[in-house]
């Protein structure tokens, strides 16, 4: 039945499957909620054995969910200018504000990867908010690249055949080009937002909804292997009783309640004799379900 347990926890959340869960386990259970059928022990068992199974998997999917797309997420750091090298020589100043804004940025980097491996390890907790202001610092990187790629310009126009310098400003431009490409920001953000819709969706799998009552009660008959036609039963025990008002079973909340006379009543009130009216109803709405009501009592094993 994992696939119908799966539909309940689709359609009504985990809350009413928790519920449905400590029904079947506690002992004191001998009968079906739904359909009075007297339930066995290994019955029970196995039906709180698929809900766990089930309960289990969604955990486990759902974090899965959200940990594959942070893992996919490429949060690489910048590489400063290292001060022993000829172009930091020649720019002491330009060299000193972008390697400062570099390690400022590095360190944004360093907060997020942080955020990603908390939210990988712990998928349900909620991470810090990183207080820092991305737009100011991606200015300070593009005008001090940019400050120290025009002094790297205006050196090479005086000395053209300095291999070295050129190659430090290849280093520096290549650089500045690596971070103008912001797709790992972009990345970044699209995760966070599927993230709070994962969040979300979550919230919402877990929260009762009462609305869907009916559908609930549905399922848990299905999960018990006894899908009740009411109005068949309904319409033999009309018959039976030669009034429709005599004695009907009416859809409540996880069960049936009985209505004698337009009034509902316990079942401890019901006589034997009605109680094997609506046995007996009960199994031949059972035997003949799917079948023609012309051909409903021609069946083998109703005829003597």
């Amino acid at each position: 039945h994992q696939e119908q347990i799966m539909e309940v926890l689709s359609n009504s959340g985990r809350t009413q499957l928790d519920k449905t869960k400590n029904i079947f386990s506690a002992p004191s259970t001998e009968y079906c909620p739904t359909c009075f059928r007297t339930i066995t022990t290994r019955e029970k068992e196995e039906l709180v054995h698929v809900i766990n199974q089930v309960l289990t998997i969604s955990k486990q999917n759902a974090e899965d969910d959200i940990t594959n797309q942070l893992k996919s997420l490429n949060l690489n750091t910048l590489a400063i200018i290292n001060k022993g090298t000829d172009i930091a020589t020649l720019f002491p100043q330009e060299i000193f504000a972008y390697n400062e804004a570099v390690e400022e940025y590095n360190e944004m980097i360093a907060r997020y990867s942080k955020a990603v491996t908390d939210k990988i390890n712990n998928p349900y907790a909620i991470p810090n908010t990183i207080d820092c202001d991305n737009n100011k610092l991606y200015s300070s990187i593009i005008s001090a690249g940019r400050a120290v790629q025009a002094a790297v310009e205006n050196y090479n126009a005086i000395f053209e055949n300095e291999q070295l310098i050129k190659s430090e400003a290849d280093f520096l431009n290549l650089n500045i080009a690596k971070f103008n490409n912001r797709d790992l920001f972009e990345q970044f953000a699209t995760a966070s937002l599927r993230h709070r819709d994962l969040e979300e969706k979550v919230r919402a799998a877990e929260a009762p909804r009462e609305e869907n009552e009916r559908s609930i009660s549905s399922v848990k008959a299905r999960l018990a292997e006894q899908k009740v036609a009411l109005d068949q039963i309904n319409e033999k025990l009309a018959h039976v009783f030669m009034n429709r008002n005599r004695l009907k079973l009416i859809e409540g909340d996880n069960c049936y309640r009985v209505l004698s006379r337009d009034e509902f009543i316990a079942t401890s009130q019901l006589s034997v004799g009605e109680r094997n009216a609506i046995s007996l109803c009960y199994f031949f709405s059972r035997i003949n379900s799917n079948v023609r009501a012309d051909q409903a009592y021609q069946r083998p094993l109703l005829l003597y």
